[in-house]
């Protein structure tokens, strides 16, 4: 075909747009597909995207009062398999840290300690496998021992900021948080660290885990570590051997949330597993109830857009890598910046 001279650049112009736009055009396509199917992607690969974690809904089977309203930092079940133990925080400022057993069937407290916590915060808690129970503080850079009746016999030095405590799925050390995005394993005697590892979550990396509470075996996925998710309900299900999170699920049904919780006065809070009755107790800081529940199966992923939007500033698991797009459907995408929005302004620590 004759083209005149003077049309020649506006036809090669169009020729070029043309070649370059078709890359363009089929990732668009491919984001219109996930768009519908609420998944992450990578920014410069639509065809690539993290794995999401299984989803899982609660069941409430009891409610009972949570005496004292205390500021939990720790919940476990006595090795004895009926009765609760629970830390409380000294917070607000004038009151004192404690330990307490609780009998699950009405709530109320059995006895209550605070050998050891004189003037400390204490953290979490834990038993060993000899019956002794072991307390982290949180900048007090002390263990605290107790024996099976939870009486005092030692402390140790604890050359960490104190969060969640737990145990490996030997119990031959201990497997700690602190804040940041890692767990710590830990020597049972000297509390060093013995090894470290991220915790990552549909791509991104995961700080705050705060209460811990180790299962042997969750869902049929083997050894998994339980945390909460500090300033959400968001409690994530997490592989010990390698931090990634294999499933997740949220406290939305157990009462209601609390506007003061995004500001840690009323963190949801306070994980014990009960192996015998295949059953989890839950709760949180200053929580007039506490609740027995059970954990299922949910096919339809009612957990995964909290999770996804909480994982919304949280730093990419190779921060130097392309970012991460968030698709949400029926809403606009965003790129993901990467702050991390552990804390807060007015917030009280963990």
């Amino acid at each position: 075909m004759w083209v005149r001279s003077d049309s020649r650049p506006r036809l090669t112009a169009a020729l070029t747009f043309i070649v370059l736009a078709q890359p363009y055009l089929a990732r668009t396509i491919s984001k219109t597909a996930l768009l519908q199917t609420g998944q992450f992607v990578r920014r410069d690969d639509y065809t690539q995207a993290p794995t999401p974690p299984r989803s899982y809904r609660l069941e409430v089977i009891r409610t009972f009062p949570h005496e004292g309203l205390p500021f939990t930092q720790g919940l476990e079940i006595h090795s004895d398999g009926h009765h609760l133990v629970e830390t409380s925080g000294s917070y607000p400022t004038g009151t004192e840290s404690y330990i307490r057993i609780l009998d699950p069937a009405t709530g109320k407290t059995v006895r209550s300690l605070k050998d050891g916590l004189e003037g400390r915060f204490i953290e979490g808690i834990v038993q060993t496998e000899n019956g002794h129970w072991f307390a982290s503080t949180y900048t007090d850079k002390t263990a605290v021992e107790y024996d099976s009746n939870l009486n005092k016999i030692a402390e140790h030095t604890y050359p960490h900021m104190g969060w969640g405590l737990t145990r490996t799925p030997n119990g031959e050390s201990f497997l700690a948080t602190n804040s940041s995005e890692h767990i710590l394993t830990l020597q049972k005697n000297t509390f060093e660290v013995l090894d470290s590892k991220v915790v990552t979550c549909m791509g991104k990396r995961v700080s705050g885990l705060n209460e811990l509470e180790m299962l042997d075996d969750f869902m049929g996925l083997g050894p998994t570590i339980l945390g909460n998710v500090y300033l959400s309900r968001l409690v994530l299900a997490v592989n010990p051997a390698t931090g990634e999170c294999i499933g997740a699920f949220d406290l939305n049904v157990l009462g209601v949330t609390e506007t003061s919780e995004a500001a840690g006065f009323h963190a949801a809070n306070g994980l014990a597993y009960n192996k015998s009755s295949g059953t989890l107790y839950a709760t949180g800081k200053n929580w007039d109830t506490m609740y027995e529940v059970r954990i299922l199966d949910d096919p339809q992923g009612i957990t995964l857009p909290a999770l996804s939007r909480h994982l919304m500033t949280a730093p990419a698991v190779q921060a130097e890598g392309p970012m991460l797009l968030e698709v949400v459907p029926g809403a606009d995408s965003f790129l993901e910046a990467g702050r991390n929005p552990r804390t807060h302004a007015n917030a009280p620590h963990n």
